[in-house]
């Protein structure tokens, strides 16, 4: 398993929490954003244990690291763009998108103990 499948897959669940999360999850910590899921792309949405798996991830990243942490939520949940990210946390658009990257790795590994190792294998 390479590095960068893990990311892709990371990347992969990362979008399906965040229109997990705009379509009603029954997230405490985020109101509910009313809008259609998102141009539903037919991809299969996350259970709620998966979508808890990845909400306790991103809360520990964002205690640990916050301004990755806000990159990832407004990225992901948000569905901000990486200018628009930049402005909010008051940096320059590299600086922004090195912090969603940085995001990106850390939920990686967060969740890699969680992914299915045959979804890994598929996209291997």
């Amino acid at each position: 398993m390479t590095d960068s499948i893990l990311l892709d897959v990371t990347r992969d669940w990362l979008v399906r929490y965040g229109r997990w999360v705009r379509a009603g999850g029954v997230l405490p910590r985020y109101e509910r954003v009313d809008s259609p899921l998102d141009e539903y792309d037919g991809s299969e949405m996350l259970t709620d244990d998966q979508a808890l798996i990845v909400d306790k991830a991103l809360a520990l990243l964002s205690r640990v690291q916050p301004f990755e942490g806000k990159a990832v939520k407004w990225a992901y949940i948000d569905r901000r763009e990486i200018r628009v990210i930049a402005r909010d946390l008051g940096r320059s658009y590299g600086a922004a998108r090195e912090l969603l990257r940085m995001g990106e790795c850390i939920m990686s590994g967060l969740l890699q103990p969680y992914l299915s190792s045959d979804l890994l294998v598929k996209l291997g």
